[in-house]
């Protein structure tokens, strides 16, 4: 007669036994591999800020002990990118904002004489930067 009982392998284990251990191998593999390749992934590149330069201020024109040769002079010149600028004269200012690039120009009035020419660039940060000379204008009176 038949017996009820299931067969087992060699080692004991029942054939429904061997396919869940199986199973519960390759489930795990696929976890460990996963894991594995979560953990060997490229992080995002992260760009640092760019470093914070210190405020510049050329004046290109006019030069100390210009003579002018109308009541008003240009001033021309480059500082940081889109940065205030102060063009001031003993009567007159004028407030401009620099380029993307840096460069600047204004004018401002001249007074008979010699006139004492302020520029001054201003940075977000409160940095502050001038350049001053002296301009002669004469009005020929």
């Amino acid at each position: 007669m038949g017996s009820n009982r299931a067969k087992t392998s060699s080692l004991g284990f029942t054939p429904v036994l061997i396919v869940l251990l199986l199973a519960a191998a390759v489930a795990v593999g696929l976890f460990l591999y996963t894991q594995y390749q979560a953990g060997t992934t490229t992080p995002p590149t992260v760009t640092p800020p760019e470093a914070k330069r210190p405020l510049e201020l050329t004046v290109e024109s006019p030069t100390d002990a210009t003579l002018a040769e109308g009541k008003r002079i240009m001033v021309k010149g480059k500082t940081s990118p889109n940065t205030t600028v102060v063009i001031y004269s003993d009567g007159d200012q004028n407030i401009v904002e620099s380029d993307s690039s840096g460069k600047f120009e204004g004018s401002v009035g001249l007074g008979n004489g010699i006139n004492a020419l302020t520029i001054s660039a201003f940075s977000d940060s409160g940095e502050e930067k001038s350049v001053a000379m002296d301009i002669v204008y004469d009005d020929g009176s």
